[in-house]
């Protein structure tokens, strides 16, 4: 071997003239890099400290007979050395194939014996060394097949096919029949060499065990799918509260041969690809201690069966949990993601926090599907569960008493619909919350609901409402309910199915004073699960009418209401007017302030005026807000002569009028609804006598109108209803 090194390599001038030779009948030398010798006194018996990169032996042995010309292969440099056989020679040369090839098939070409041909002499030699200045080798990934022909270490090339431990693009076999089953382990022999960390492309476990155990430090990373068709992964060393190895996995995780196959131990399996990946069990489900999701933004991991988390080696060992790391969400379909540790808190960590605050999310890190816990304790168990429709949906569920058991969420979206009435739930002073209670929940919220089932559990709940959804019922006091369904599994299992009328909410199903905003919906003191969503519609209601009317009462006019409820009401005012577009006040009747029976008023209008007269109400709470009743009419004064007749009434659409006019002139037309608001305008010349039109209604809202006729001195005034 000679020549001049270049700079990566140095030369060490060996005393003959820059070149270097085997002794006669073969000899043994190492390509070494880096480190020092050690030549103390004696002979044969210096030391090297760096690392050994290739062995070549023209000898017919590695054996060290205590001359300069033998030593013993280093043992890192088993699989990567050159040991021809048959006569010792100093004339060998490789010929065998120099086609392109990955590294592994180059070093099993330079391994084996039949490669290389001994010469007697050098001419004979120099006729057939034919090997080229350059050889070319690929990066194309190639299969290992583990042997375990000298012992269980997975770094330990000899036992590999190849005689090369895998690297990340080498797909990996573990087959049946071998002497030894693979263990990896951080702290075997030559497990520095990879930094304590085995690799492969794929793993097929085809009949043979491999063994990730005993501490977390010892880790396989799998580039891309792990299938289990027979044989077992085991991460379990049989040693309670200590954690076993880590599995990375950048594919899809396939067990075609049961769960018996995987033994989880107290290992842990990151799922870390970049796009989605799949956990397929064949049916069955497959069990995990600790699972971490590591993924990008909203990439999926999918569950193409019910998987558990959490489980423990022992009665007396800790158990899993399920982590978000970076990112991802897990899509469960139909199948569900069981979380058995029942510690509250350290079951599920790393989840996209609950914003009670204005609902904004990132809409990532949470199960898109069924998720069931473990509820035992009594605590907070959030569920961070959303769909593909509607995304992160997180409900909150405080545990404070009860049955304990499994105990399964999902969001669903789509509208609910609303409730069969308008029901009051009266439940007096909430002395607890300030509120005096008297809701009307008229309507439900429509962009989905959560869906419980479990055992009689007792709990308050809280619902959250993502930003991005709309809110279709708002109420502007934030004064929004959960309610429940009746029954184990609610009503709306189909949208298409009518399921308001079940939805109800009363003491025996919760604490009607409990009211929130809409991103942290309470409801509070239920037992059991079904089916929760927002209700909404009406808020607390000041006053909730049952009539108003206003009548002639001889000389005076009499107007009189009743009330069913009144919440913090002050006082009403009767308000007046000639033409139904201009009001006066007129009286002021103090409130009862706050009631929840039938209570009547009535007040007098002692110079009540001539002609068409129109009263309201004006209702005042002790916050001062107000509200206004709709408008009724009183006559007064007039003559059969100056009467009217509209027809037909009530009408779909066409209207005709007729009426006694005093004397030519042009009259004013107008509708007007019963909030005052005029609705529609005319005028018309009309001769002294009977006279008659007609009006078209039918793009009006269903409802009452007052239609008035006005001339200079004199005003027709009729009640419409339009169908």
């Amino acid at each position: 071997m000679g020549g001049v090194a270049d700079n990566n390599w140095t030369f060490v001038d060996l005393g003959a003239a820059n070149s270097f030779n085997l002794n006669e009948n073969g000899d043994q030398f190492f390509v070494m890099q880096g480190g020092t010798w050690s030549d103390p006194a004696g002979t044969h018996n210096a030391s090297y400290s760096g690392r050994i990169i290739y062995g070549f032996n023209s000898r017919t042995t590695w054996v060290a007979n205590g001359t300069t010309q033998q030593s013993n292969l280093h043992p890192s440099v088993t699989c990567i050395s050159q040991e021809p056989s048959g006569s010792t020679s100093d004339y060998f040369a490789y010929t065998g194939l120099l086609t392109t090839a990955s590294q592994p098939e180059w070093i099993a070409r330079l391994q084996n014996t039949s490669n290389w041909t001994a010469y007697a002499e050098c001419e004979a030699y120099n006729d057939n060394n034919v090997i080229p200045a350059t050889i070319t080798i690929n990066n194309s990934a190639v299969n290992a097949t583990w042997e375990g022909d000298v012992n269980n270490n997975w770094f330990n090339c000899q036992n590999w096919n190849q005689n090369i431990v895998p690297t990340a693009n080498v797909n990996v076999t573990i087959p049946s029949g071998t002497p030894n089953v693979a263990v990896i382990s951080s702290a075997a022999a030559f497990a520095s060499d990879f930094n304590g960390i085995a690799y492969a492309a794929g793993l097929t476990l085809s009949g043979g065990t491999l063994r990730l155990e005993g501490n977390r430090d010892n880790r396989l990373d799998v580039n891309r799918n792990l299938v289990i068709n027979s044989g077992s992964l085991d991460m379990n060393d049989g040693v309670a509260n200590t954690p076993d190895g880590t599995l990375r996995l950048v594919g899809n995780w396939t067990n075609n041969s049961g769960t018996a196959a995987f033994d989880e131990g107290e290992g842990l399996v990151t799922f870390i690809g970049s796009a989605a990946q799949t956990i397929t069990t064949s049916g069955s489900e497959e069990t995990f201690h600790d699972v971490s999701i590591d993924k990008l933004y909203q990439d999926s991991l999918i569950l193409a069966d019910d998987v558990q988390i959490g489980a423990r080696f022992s009665p007396s060992g800790p158990y899993g949990s399920l982590e978000f790391l970076c990112g991802g969400t897990v899509l469960t379909g139909s199948n569900e993601l069981y979380l058995l540790n029942p510690d509250p808190t350290a079951a599920i960590v790393g989840y996209e926090a609950v914003n009670t605050v204005d609902g904004v999310y990132d809409n990532d890190r949470y199960v898109n599907g069924i998720l069931a816990r473990e509820v035992s304790a009594n605590g907070t168990y959030v569920f961070p569960v959303g769909d593909a429709v509607e995304a992160y949906n997180p409900v909150t569920l405080v545990k404070t008493g009860g049955a304990t058991g499994k105990v399964s969420a999902q969001f669903l979206s789509g509208a609910i619909g609303g409730i069969a009435v308008d029901e009051i739930l009266p439940d007096g002073t909430c002395s607890a919350s300030g509120i005096v209670n008297s809701v009307s929940y008229s309507q439900m919220a429509g962009e989905g609901w959560w869906s419980f089932s479990g055992p009689a559990v007792e709990y308050d709940i809280y619902l959250h409402h993502n930003a991005d959804n709309a809110i279709v019922y708002p109420s502007a006091t934030s004064e929004y309910r959960s309610l429940k369904a009746p029954g184990g599994s609610g009503g709306c299992t189909s949208l298409a199915l009518p399921c308001y009328s079940g939805w109800t909410d009363n003491a025996l199903l919760g604490d009607v004073c409990s009211v929130g905003a809409w991103f942290n919906i309470p409801g509070l003191g239920y037992t059991g699960f079904s089916d929760f969503a927002p209700g909404g519609g009406l808020t607390p209601l000041p006053v909730e009418w049952v009539s108003f009317d206003a009548q002639n009462a001889g000389a005076q006019v009499q107007v009189s209401w009743t009330t069913a409820t009144e919440i913090n009401s002050d006082y009403f005012t009767v308000e007046r007017s000639a033409d139904g577009l201009n009001f006066q006040k007129l009286l002021k009747i103090q409130a009862a302030g706050n009631s929840l029976g039938l209570r009547q008023y009535q007040a007098l209008d002692d110079q009540p005026l001539i002609g068409i007269s129109y009263y309201r109400l004006r209702q005042a709470d002790l916050d001062g807000s107000e509200s206004l009743t709709p408008i009724v009419a009183v006559q007064r004064g007039q003559t059969a002569s100056s009467t009217a007749a509209v027809w037909p009434n009530p009408t779909s659409g066409l209207l005709q009028w007729s009426g006694n006019v005093s004397r030519n002139g042009v009259y004013t037309v107008s509708v007007m609804n019963l909030t005052g608001v005029e609705v529609l305008r005319q005028t018309l010349d009309l001769e002294a006598g009977v006279q008659s039109f007609g009006l078209d209604i039918s793009a009006f809202p269903q409802g009452s109108y007052l239609l008035r006729v006005q001339g200079a001195d004199e005003v027709r005034t009729s009640r419409v209803v339009k169908q």
